[in-house]
């Protein structure tokens, strides 16, 4: 596709990369992120679900006491308040495709639910149908996640722009199963380490690929709406 490019190396010294998730982070010391869970009975006060913000600085320790834990989530976005609405995001560092093609039995629009080995089915998908291959494949224990991870974590103010590219990304890849309601601000994902309780063998969340590859967020969304111009970006 010629969009990404390797791991840059002057990022490295403006944003703090987090290994974890494959990512960089935002700088602002003033940020939150949601941790929630999954609850298999109702509480003492009937809820199913829970989430609560945690600070910036929590974020490699909550992480990392969240592993193994069943059913635990993490929002896709970092936020200015104590809250994942969506009036409140305020930077986000990739896109994340949730692709359902387990339920390619049920649903006949799953055309793909086979990843091939190395991942050579999805891989040549992406090319045939001019899509810019991911930065990183994960096992949500019994889907996929696609990440599109970027050099830099991107501003509120490109939101628009930002659920944009979501949603085209997400049409692509209809013949995959990928959930069309998952472009919201406000959306959890499975953190990866955490326990599918949903599967037979309570599979991981895990990351099945990582490609070292980070996309320039402007050129990705002009891309994507410019699809007759051809629009590279050199690597670094």
């Amino acid at each position: 596709m010629g969009l990404a490019f390797e791991k840059p190396e002057v990022a490295l010294d403006r944003y703090p990369y987090d290994w974890r998730m494959k990512r960089f982070m935002p700088y602002n010391p003033n940020l939150f992120f949601i941790m929630g869970q999954k609850l298999k009975q109702p509480d003492a006060k009937g809820r199913t679900w829970w989430d609560k913000p945690y600070h910036i600085s929590e974020y490699e320790t909550v992480f990392d006491m969240a592993q193994d834990i069943e059913d635990s989530y993490i929002s896709m976005n970092w936020f200015f308040k104590c809250s994942r609405r969506g009036e409140f995001v305020a930077v986000f560092d990739h896109i994340c495709i949730d692709l359902d093609c387990y339920k390619y039995e049920t649903n006949p629009t799953i055309q793909y639910h086979d990843l091939g080995e190395n991942y050579e089915i999805l891989l040549k998908f992406c090319d045939d149908n001019n899509i810019p291959r991911p930065s990183n494949i994960l096992s949500s224990g019994r889907g996929i996640y696609l990440h599109y991870t970027f050099e830099c974590p991107v501003p509120a103010r490109c939101k628009g722009r930002f659920q944009a590219t979501h949603r085209e990304l997400l049409r692509k890849f209809i013949p995959w199963g990928a959930d069309q309601a998952t472009y919201d601000f406000s959306r959890v994902f499975r953190l990866p380490g955490s326990v599918n309780s949903q599967h037979p063998r309570r599979h991981p969340c895990e990351f099945l690929d990582y490609r070292g590859q980070f996309y320039d967020f402007s050129t990705c969304a002009t891309w994507f709406f410019q699809r007759n111009t051809r629009i590279t970006k050199n690597r670094r």
